[in-house]
């Protein structure tokens, strides 16, 4: 659904890309960007995969290995695609919000001005998947 959003906003930009009002940018947007729930719902994940590939006693140590390397960087490659999709709707949209906007209403701002009245339906449907996978990776977990 994020690169639903980011597919739209990167076909269709408003404008050329604006200059940053951080003065480092860099390290602004690692800093936010860990305040973010994928690195622990990351380690939730991955130790989803693993308890279920232990229970799996037909597959081999070096196959476990290669499932986990395999399932770890379809991960990072798909949240590499959504950030960079991300930080390049808000260089083309940084007029278009204020400096002072929550991150909730950001995404939800850019969804509407992609998707319409359905941006709004489309980031509640994602919130829910979210909380509900992490739902089902801790109860498995546990």
């Amino acid at each position: 659904m994020v690169l639903t959003i980011v597919v739209l906003g990167l076909l269709s930009p408003p404008d050329l890309m604006r200059i940053s009002t951080f003065e480092t940018p860099v390290v602004d947007g690692l800093l936010e960007g860990y305040q973010t729930y994928d690195a622990i719902a990351g380690i939730v994940m991955g130790g989803v995969i693993i308890i279920l590939l232990n229970k799996n006693q037909l597959i081999s140590y070096v196959e476990k290995k290669k499932i986990i390397a395999k399932s770890g960087f379809i991960a990072m490659f798909g949240l590499f695609v959504i950030y960079a999709g991300l930080i390049a709707l808000g260089a083309f949209y940084s007029d278009t919000f204020s400096a002072d906007i929550t991150r909730t209403a950001l995404l939800l701002g850019l969804s509407q001005t992609m998707l319409g009245d359905i941006g709004g339906t489309f980031v509640s449907v994602l919130v829910a998947l979210a909380c509900f996978t992490t739902a089902v990776g801790i109860i498995v977990l546990y």
